[in-house]
């Protein structure tokens, strides 16, 4: 059960950055 839950916080940690970086490419692209 605890290994399950490190990869669920990794997972989760990487779909925070992936969604930051693909909003700061949108809005990037928007302003330009």
């Amino acid at each position: 059960a605890r290994k399950s839950s490190v990869k669920l916080e990794t997972y989760r940690k990487f779909a925070n950055a992936l969604t930051v970086a693909v909003v700061a490419s949108v809005a990037w692209i928007a302003y330009e």
